[in-house]
């Protein structure tokens, strides 16, 4: 059963009541000093917002802040279309991308009132100098993210949503289990791979169970955060970002076409054979036929129960977002702050057939990561090689832009929320926010390993905040028309993730199928997508 609350900041005891399905209580006020925000509540929990609202009361007098937590991901797309006489809620943190709710043709009414958008136009939030800053949002702003938000042409765009988490996602480790058996952290895919038969052999167990190197949820894969960074690490960031528009590089032309011959990008195809090697139960079926099996069956049980199990020492290595302690931390809260318990973060391992693209064998590949994250001696490799992996070691992929604030185009306190937005960009919101979330950030420019609350920061966190630094980000949402109208995902054909056809020993898929049915399937429907786009009548 899923629950929401209403609280009002200030008040010694919160006042809780019901949410109609129109949106907020009337029992709060619908004016321009009354702000309502619907946030969606997940893994960085709800106290982070109350703190920044009572902050911001604190300083505005008169204001109030009245606050919904839903575990509904998208409450917004059901409350839009009531209109202002059934939904008042002014500020919606959600937990999705919405450009399909921008650019509407001719417009949209409510009550007799035109708005060129559902959506209020956030340029002004973006292009407000922070009080007391001297910069304004969108210069604080992580660049990727701005860019990603940014509709329309450089600096004549519009912007519409304001990301309110930094969400890096990754692969994250034992650390504890890491020492006690000289295991350590892999530079390479390949040497990843290593890693598991390493850890298979050991033969170690929990729970009188065979303990596997990896441990997921079909429910929630997360996957996702890995794999793009492998597809991105090998085709590079601009032919990664050209895929989400619709386009593919022609290596005949030497340029970049748009097309369903997009589906067959090889960094695609390469990442999706790392995770195949990775998930596939029966290695019989496989490529792979001398390898052990990697990945835990335990996969097909639900998220909270796998991250359980792995917090208990079940599993040696899961991929998860930043948010991973905060949703299990109520029941390993001593281990945690004992160090018996130690998740960390990996630097991701660099997808190893971008060594054999750039002529390296994999250990030259490895000795290239190691100088460009920890120093030493310089690799006898070219400066163009060692330039291609320095840059594949930034990349990390990123669930923040799937957090978004949005602003409806009738709210009645649209001006008070653009305000709370341009707050939320300042270094006062940054404290409060990683002391809020115990380590989780906001995506805006701010030494947080000089913040007030830093040393008291888990090993999770701060072994996040290494990884993070220098990242080029890169995401699994695109503002092209042809995903949020026409449909179109990396796996269209799928209808899910290809982890469901990779982890199922009965009907078992491999990376060469799922790549071919997937191009085929695009290819055969393009006409249909371009219309269902909008790019083709």
């Amino acid at each position: 059963m899923k629950k929401s609350s209403r609280i009002m900041i200030g008040l010694v005891l919160a006042a809780v009541f019901a949410v109609p399905a129109g949106g907020c209580s009337k029992r709060a006020p619908d004016d321009e000093n009354t702000l309502e925000i619907e946030l969606y509540k997940a893994g960085y929990g709800e106290t982070f917002l109350h703190a920044l609202a009572e902050e911001y009361e604190k300083n505005h007098e008169g204001v109030k802040i009245y606050i919904n937590a839903s575990s509904e991901e998208s409450l917004i797309r059901t409350h839009l279309p009531s209109g202002p006489s059934n939904n008042t809620v002014d500020l919606y943190l959600q937990g999705d991308s919405y450009f399909d709710l921008m650019g509407e043709t001719g417009g949209v009414d409510f009550l007799g009132v035109h708005y060129e958008n559902k959506l209020a136009d956030l340029t002004d939030v973006y292009n407000a100098v922070i009080p007391g800053e001297n910069v304004t949002v969108k210069q604080k702003m992580f660049d990727d993210y701005e860019a990603y938000h940014n509709v329309g042409d450089g600096e004549r765009g519009k912007y519409y949503q304001f990301p309110w988490a930094a969400g890096i996602g990754g692969i994250t480790y034992n650390y504890n289990l890491f020492q006690a058996n000289g295991w350590e952290v892999p530079n390479t895919t390949d040497e990843l791979f290593a890693l598991c038969e390493r850890i298979s052999a050991a033969e170690l167990t929990y729970a009188k169970k065979k303990l596997y190197p990896f441990i997921f949820t079909l429910e929630d894969s997360y996957w996702d955060m890995a794999y793009l960074t492998w597809w991105a690490q090998y085709d590079g960031v601009t032919a990664f970002n050209k895929f989400w528009q619709g386009e593919y590089y022609d290596e005949e032309a030497q340029s970049f076409h748009f097309g369903p011959s997009m589906m067959l990008s090889r960094g695609k195809e390469e990442a999706l054979k790392v995770l195949d090697r990775i998930l596939c139960i029966d290695k019989s079926k496989s490529d792979w036929a001398g390898d052990a099996a990697y990945t835990d069956p335990d996969s097909v049980n639900t998220f909270m129960q796998v991250q359980t199990k792995y917090f208990s020492g079940g599993s040696a290595m899961m991929v998860n977002g930043d948010w991973l302690e905060n949703e299990v931390r109520t029941d390993f809260e001593d281990e945690l702050a004992s160090g018996e318990l130690d998740i960390r973060y990996m630097a991701m391992p660099v997808i190893s057939s971008l060594g054999e693209k750039l002529g390296l064998t994999d250990a030259q590949l490895s000795a290239a990561v190691e100088y460009v994250r920890n120093g030493g001696e310089k690799p006898a490799i070219s400066d163009d090689a060692l330039t291609a992996v320095a840059d594949a070691c930034k990349i990390n992929q990123t669930l923040g832009v799937n957090h978004n604030a949005v602003i409806p185009c009738y709210a009645k306190a649209e001006k008070l929320a653009k305000d709370f937005l341009v707050f939320m960009a300042s270094d006062a919101a940054q404290e409060i926010y990683l002391s809020a979330t115990k380590g989780a950030m906001l995506p805006f420019d701010y030494d947080a390993e000089n913040s007030e609350c830093y040393a008291g920061f888990s090993p999770f966190q701060k072994s996040k905040f290494e990884v993070m630094q220098g990242s080029k980000y890169v995401f699994n949402q695109s503002k092209h028309p042809l995903f949020y109208r026409g449909g179109v995902t990396p796996y269209s054909n799928l209808k899910t993730n290809p982890e469901v056809n990779l982890f199922n020993e009965k009907n078992y898929k491999n990376y060469k199928k799922i790549t071919f049915e997937n191009y085929d399937y695009v290819y055969k429907n393009w006409n249909d997508i371009l219309r269902n786009s909008g790019i083709q009548a």
